[in-house]
Formats: C-alpha cells, structure tokens, sequence
C-alpha cells in the first residue's frame, strides 16, 4: 500500500489535484485525481464525525432493510 506524503503532493500540478472540505471542521482538503477523494483532514475527525452522526446511520439502515423486505415480500 502506497501512502503520498506531503513532499510527493507538493510536487503534484494543480491538474492533478481535487479540492474539498473535511466532513467535520471544513478544512479544505487536497486529494490525487484518481485516487479516493478524502472526506476528513484527520484520523480525529473521522471518528468525531462518525461518533457525532452513529444515529442516523442506524436510522438509514432500519429504514433500508424495511423497503427491502417490501420488495422481496411481493
């Protein structure tokens, strides 16, 4: 697994680059074309973000398995 540090994106043209914003605390973010787009700066805010929106995901799931069940019932 190949990880890019700061010195190797430095060196990347701004072609190569897609801007974003963290999920969490809205720094902007810079990710490689072709490559999963970052969502979160930092390990903290990916487990903030997930810890802060558990809930609804529990929600969006019960609600997916219900509208499953409709469809394979009929």
């Amino acid at each position: 697994m190949e990880t890019t540090n700061k010195n190797q994106m430095e060196q990347l043209n701004d072609e190569e680059l897609l801007d974003g914003n963290c999920k969490q605390c809205g720094i902007e973010i810079r990710s490689i074309i072709g490559k999963k787009k970052k969502q979160f700066c930092s390990v903290r805010c990916r487990w903030d973000w997930w810890n802060n929106h558990i809930k609804e995901m529990k929600l969006k799931s019960k609600s997916d398995n219900q509208l499953n069940k409709r469809i394979v019932s009929k």
